[in-house]
């Protein structure tokens, strides 16, 4: 199978499905969305609660990617920007807002965009594909991490 987008393509229904055409338990994959999303284990080998089989099968058929920040600019009014890559190699734009205590995210949907905006680099590539959940997730992820807060408010 080995998917470049891996385990985050999926949502918890189909990794139930998955997870069941492998022969394991229904409980497996609400243990492995906690690892992923809630817990946000880098990779498999720390899911400790995951059968050794199963972590192996995982990392070499649904790889668990992060998106890589490779610019981040900070305005003067606490708002980051983020170019993100992905795991196939195109970028995404996200942005971080916070305000008295709240962080609000503004996310990218799709890889590129139709609209050609030129202050815009996501804008300037034209569109590419959507992305999936999991990368739209990985992108409130990072901002939370980077900025050390809770995101209160997403907008896509």
């Amino acid at each position: 199978m080995n998917d470049i987008i891996g385990i985050k393509r999926y949502g918890i229904h189909e990794i139930r499905e998955l997870l069941a055409s492998w022969g394991e338990p229904r409980f497996r994959a609400d243990q492995l969305i906690e690892w992923v999303y809630a817990k946000r284990a880098p990779d498999y080998s720390s899911m400790s609660n995951l059968p050794k089989a199963l972590r192996e099968r995982l990392q070499r058929d649904l790889p668990l990617p992060s998106p890589t920040v490779i610019k981040k600019q900070v305005s003067s009014d606490g708002t980051h920007k983020y170019l993100l890559q992905m795991a196939d190699g195109c970028c995404i734009e996200t942005v971080g807002i916070p305000d008295k205590g709240r962080l609000t995210v503004c996310f990218s949907t799709q890889v590129g965009c139709g609209m050609g905006c030129v202050f815009c680099e996501t804008g300037t590539r034209g569109l590419t594909r959507s992305l999936g959940p999991g990368e739209m997730v990985d992108q409130l992820m990072v901002v939370s991490a980077d900025m050390e807060a809770r995101v209160t408010n997403a907008v896509a």
